[in-house]
Order: structure tokens, then sequence, then C-alpha cells
């Protein structure tokens, strides 16, 4: 096992971590146990990473020149930091920024090195993507070179060689996607409300006097149901005009070990990391949002490519949440009996509460009645 705990001495000081040289699987956070402290843990090759650091303006993460990838988990709130490079070798490696915060007053810098068929993967926030040269640019507070390939979270692989105009039709691709959810939402929604809207028109008393000319009362001239169900009509047959040419798909990328969570906001599924493309569509097709048949997962050279299928109009906006770090303790209370206290200190993503052998997945911000009600038997 790498194991070490390093103390600067302040802004100025360099902690620089070098990997082994073989396959590297890094994950960079707050330590869960020293606070204001950093985290380096995970494998390199088959030998365990465990090292933590503390009061350094400036840390250094270089990997080897095989296949690695190295993961920012959480926001990096720790004493002394102001820089974090990392820098991988010849492989074609994946730097995942989804669980740092693109505001904060942290520097990153990414160097993907000599390899061509490198990726980053960006925030999980909305942040505008720079290209400022090739294999290079600008993303929050995190700059990057020797990049090939970047991917925005829940959405297609870009490469940064192509050019501006490819990545524009890539990005409005992605916008139609989300524009063919609103229109379809929308258009549930005023069906939902047309009868209720259809029966007030039909019972105001004014629509029914009877007009003198055309012996009719105003009700039967507008005739406002039939009326609402032709706009109704032409609003669905738009939503499903969009729905058929949306071709958005999503890529999930996995790294590193123990369980993951998929959300649409609504709906939670819980997967191991090992998890191949039959489980996670097994999980997709639980959501109310989709239902059985409607999506298909597939293996590919970048990841999980989730796609629509069967008689889905168009896929929900898909998460993959990060750990909020949730703890159980269990103190001993007056009466010499256990009480067990959840702690969840993350601001953001999700956790899993397990019962014996099974489980729950719960947003970070669940309230108590929340957590009660999904609390398994």
């Amino acid at each position: 096992m790498m194991m070490a705990t390093s103390q600067g001495t302040g802004v100025s000081d360099t902690y620089t971590f070098v990997a082994s040289g073989l396959a590297d699987t890094i994950f960079i956070e707050e330590s869960s146990t020293t606070p204001g402290s950093g985290w380096i843990h995970g494998t390199s090759g088959n030998v365990a990473i465990d090292e933590t650091f503390s009061n350094y303006g400036t840390v250094v993460v270089q990997t080897g020149n095989a296949v690695d990838t190295v993961a920012v988990k959480s926001l990096l709130n720790v004493n002394g930091l102001q820089n974090l490079s990392i820098q991988t070798g010849t492989g074609g490696d994946t730097v995942d920024l989804s669980g740092a915060d693109p505001s904060s007053a942290l520097t990153v810098s990414v160097d993907g090195g000599a390899g061509t068929d490198d990726r980053l993967i960006g925030f999980n926030r909305d942040t505008a993507w720079q290209v400022t040269g090739v294999d290079s640019g600008r993303l929050g507070n995190a700059t990057y070179s020797n990049v090939e390939l970047y991917q925005e979270m829940s959405s297609v692989i870009v490469d940064s060689a192509v050019s501006n105009s490819a990545a524009n039709v890539l990005s409005a691709r992605q916008q139609y996607h989300g524009l063919t959810i609103a229109v379809r939402d929308g258009v549930a929604e005023l069906q939902k409300r047309a009868a209720d809207l259809g029966a007030a028109i039909s019972e105001e008393p004014s629509l029914k006097v009877v007009l003198p000319l055309v012996n009719k009362s105003l009700k039967g001239v507008l005739d406002a149901g039939a009326t609402m169900n032709q706009v109704l009509g032409a609003a669905k047959a738009v939503s499903d005009s969009m729905s058929s040419h949306d071709t958005a798909v999503d890529t999930l990328t996995i790294s590193g070990t123990g369980m993951i969570v998929l959300g649409d906001g609504v709906s939670y599924a819980a997967l191991p990391a090992t998890a191949n493309a039959s489980q996670i569509q097994a999980a997709l097709s639980q959501f109310a949002s989709i239902g059985s048949g409607n999506v298909t997962v597939t293996s590919g050279a970048n990841g999980f490519e989730i796609a629509r299928a069967g008689n889905l109009p168009a896929l929900p906006v898909l998460t993959a949440f990060e750990d909020a770090r949730a703890t159980v303790s269990s103190p001993l209370i007056g009466n010499g009996t256990q009480s067990l206290t959840l702690n969840v200190p993350g601001k953001s993503g999700a956790y899993i509460l397990s019962v014996g052998n099974d489980s729950v997945v719960l947003p970070f911000n669940a309230n108590a009645a929340t957590i009660q009600s999904d609390l398994p038997p």
C-alpha cells in the first residue's frame, strides 16, 4: 500500500503525488476523517493508494503511461490549497471533474499528456466550455490541454479536434433534446387539465344564452370542447414530430469501485460500479419516466450509450449523482439502548441507505418524512 501523510507550511509549498506508472484509478477529495485535509486514494496497478495532505498551495497529481482515471469527488475545501494540477501520461486517460465546484477559488489544470485519446468529463453543473486552441480550452475554474475528447455530464462526447461548426451541431442536438422533453411535458400537462377546463367553460352561464339570428347558444357555436381537442391534437402532433427527430444519446462513464446512483430527479437506482449494460438497462426500465422496453443500453468504447426505444417519446434528463457522503452512527442514549443518527454532510448528490440485505437510494436533501417512508420494512 502507498500510504503517507504530508503537511506543508503554506501556500508557497507544492505537494506532488506520482503514481507507479501502471494502470491507475485515483480519487481526489476532502478527507472524511481529518477536517481541512485532502485525500488521494484508489489503486495504482494492484497497489492501494492512501495519502492525505494539508497546507500546500499547489498539489500536483501525475499518472504513468498506462490507461488511467483521475476523478475529483468533492469540492476540495482543503487548508491552503489554491491550485490543483492533474497530469496524465501517454495512455488514453480520463479525468473526471464532475465532483468539483466550477465557481470555487481553486484553480484546476488538466494536461492529458502525449496520448491521442484522453477524455475530460466536465462539472456536474451548468458550465460554458471555451475552446482556446487545438485540444485545449477552459471551463469554469479549470483549464485543459492535450485533451482530445470532452464530455458534459449526461451528454454526448465531443471531439475537440473537429471544427467549431461540428461542436455546435452536437451542442444543438442536446438543446433540441431538452426542448423535446419540455414540449412533451407541456402537452401532457395540458391534456391532464383539458377536461376540467372544458367543464368550466361548459358551465359558464353567459355561453348558454341563445343567439337570435342562429337560434343557437354561444356554447354551441364556439364548441369549446372540439376546439380544445383540435389544439391539443395539433400540439401532440408537433411533440411527436420533434420526438421522432430527437437523436440524442446519453453516455454513462463509470470509474472506480463501490456503488453509483442514477436518477431522473424523481426515481433513483443504485448500481455497482461493475454493472454491465443489461443491469443498467433493467434499472432504468423501472423509472416511471421511462418504463419497460423503452430504453436500450449498449457498451461502447467510451462508456455505456443510453438511447430511447419502444414508445418513449424522449429520454428524461438523467444524472449520475455524486456521493453525498452520508454516515450512520449509533451512540448510547440514557436508558442504555442505541439510537441511530444519520449525518449527510454533502450539499449535492445522493446516498444509499441499507438495512440488512435491502437498500434505498435517497437524495442528499431528503427530509425525515421521506427517509422514514422509504426505509425498507
